[in-house]
């Protein structure tokens, strides 16, 4: 992506400068999920150290910000400010503006949009009010928990550390949700929207430089994960089986990507024409199924670490302390460098096929691009292994969210649901009212459930109007036996997708009602499930 010259910074809103640079590539790996991509100049050369300076992974990580925030549905607006020669100050800059933290808050479609109406307040008057109420909706909406917080102070200041700390909420608080509701837009629809402002001028080499740079980023931050294992191991005062829950496999990842990162520097060495990238990914497809495993401890290890590492008894340990100091020129915690590394794996599987796929479209001849093709369908089968993995984890947890929050099951025996297929947050319109109603909604095996968050009288009509978070009481509203269900259709229209589930009741009374989605491809994937449902039972 290219960024044209920035304007001017609003008014009463001075430049950030950059005093403090992040000097570890764990803080990097720890402060964002989403695989860092960056485009250098000059030819890509092999390399003993695998870490970079210390301000290049602050920008690193608001490159890979910037490029999370096209799929921000409104957005790009903001993108003529961008310079991509200064992605920190870029970024600061047009956060400290507040407005767009709206946005992007406003991507997750809250019940309350978030917007500044005071046309008397000046312009930093503006931007602080909107800051301030990012801020609460993220604290009493989001539930965002007090390690995870920031204060207007830290967004307008000039600590690169607390930067961090304010991406960090932007990713894994508010962009994820929106990710999960279906409500952000794809890269591609994104670049089709703003190609003429956005001119994507890239090569073949450009995306050979990012995949190897990302790549040694990537195994240095495994390198870090390993040394810090060694360092528990080495203090003994935590359990060898909670280490082992923690790090896992993480020396087999360490065995698979030493020799893949080395075979990726011999063929960059080769001319052009000589250079088989996809025969790389699939000489590699068996050995990345390591990742399957690993994935599949992530809640366990999730677990053992908030087991562990919220313990201020622990983090004040002298041995702790100092290790810490190995590791981090910063404040972050342990705990907030493994659940980000965790996470790291999953985000880096997941980049190679969307870079494989670019290095098709600019493939300059027929046996170049048959080679990239292969070596992208292996890189897809391994994505699509692990995904499977990923979809049936956070179903798992969802269910388990269900058990622990609904109020009375009534009549529904959950033993006889079956497994848990879809899930999701809608608006529903019934024939026996005009109106329509947001609902959580879930699709098992033998049975459509819909249920409503319970409202807390004592917290006050405002509070009453929002999402009451994972820890609110749910009350069973309706459900519909799949093998009642007669008839499904959809309709889709530019902002309107719909499912009309038609049911059969007592006596053979039919009745129907309206899901309303804002995603189309959410949209489809409801109606398939439950045409498959209704004809499989």
């Amino acid at each position: 992506m290219r960024y044209t010259i920035p304007g001017p910074p609003p008014s009463g809103i001075a430049p950030v400068p950059i005093r403090n640079a992040v000097q570890s590539s764990s803080e990097a790996s720890s402060t964002f999920s989403q695989e860092v991509c960056v485009r250098i100049n000059g030819p890509v050369s092999p390399t003993t150290s695998l870490k970079t300076g210390p301000s290049q992974y602050v920008r690193q990580i608001c490159l890979a910000m910037l490029r999370r925030l096209e799929e921000v549905p409104d957005f790009e607006i903001y993108f003529g400010r961008m310079n991509e020669n200064d992605p920190v100050n870029s970024l600061w800059n047009l956060l400290r503006e507040g407005n767009p933290l709206l946005v992007i808050y406003n991507s997750t479609r809250p019940t309350n949009i978030l917007s500044v109406e005071d046309r008397d307040a000046t312009q930093a008057e503006k931007a602080e009010i909107a800051i301030f109420q990012f801020i609460q909706a993220c604290r009493i909406e989001l539930e965002v928990p007090p390690s995870d917080r920031f204060v207007i102070a830290d967004l307008l200041g000039n600590d690169t550390s607390q930067l961090m700390k304010v991406i960090h909420v932007i990713n894994y608080h508010v962009l994820d949700l929106a990710e999960r509701r279906g409500y952000t837009n794809s890269p591609e629809l994104y670049h089709r929207r703003v190609a003429p402002g956005f001119p994507r001028r890239i090569s073949q080499n450009t995306i050979v430089k990012e995949l190897i740079t990302t790549e040694r980023m990537y195994f240095s931050s495994l390198k870090d994960l390993q040394s810090l294992r060694v360092i528990l191991i080495e203090m003994g005062i935590v359990p060898k089986d909670i280490i082992r829950r923690v790090f896992f496999d993480i020396e087999e990842l360490m065995e698979c990507h030493g020799p893949f990162l080395e075979k990726m520097e011999r063929i960059n060495q080769l001319p052009t024409s000589q250079q088989k990238w996809g025969a790389l990914f699939s000489e590699f497809e068996e050995r990345f199924d390591i990742y399957r495993p690993f994935i599949c401890n992530r809640r366990i290890a999730s677990e053992a670490i908030h087991k562990i590492f919220d313990e201020k008894q622990f983090l004040a340990h002298p041995r702790v302390e100092q290790s810490r100091q190995r590791l981090l020129s910063e404040k972050p915690t342990y705990k907030y460098i493994l659940e980000s590394a965790m996470l790291r794996p999953l985000s880096r599987v997941a980049k190679y096929p969307l870079l494989l796929r670019e290095m098709i479209k600019h493939a300059q001849n027929e046996d170049v691009k048959l080679d990239l093709i292969a070596g992208y369908d292996a890189a897809e089968r391994v994505l699509q292994r692990i995904n499977t993995i990923v979809k049936r984890e956070l179903l798992e947890e969802a269910f388990e969210d269900l058990l622990k929050r609904m109020e009375d099951w009534k009549e529904c025996d959950v033993e006889e649901c079956g497994q848990l297929l879809l899930h999701g947050t809608f608006k529903i319109a019934t024939t026996a009212v005009d109106s329509q109603k947001e609902y959580k909604v879930y699709l098992f095996e033998r049975v459509l459930i819909c249920c409503k968050e319970t409202r807390d009288e004592a917290k006050g009509p405002e509070r009453r109007q929002g999402s009451g978070g994972k820890n609110t009481k749910l009350r069973l509203k309706g459900r519909v036996f799949t093998t009642n269900i007669v008839n499904i259709t959809h309709t889709s229209s530019p902002g309107s997708y719909t499912v009309v589930v038609c049911w059969k009741g007592a006596r053979n009374v039919k009745d129907n009602f309206t899901i309303k989605f804002t995603n189309e491809a959410v949209m489809r994937t409801w109606a398939d499930q439950l045409e498959h449902q209704r004809k499989e039972l």
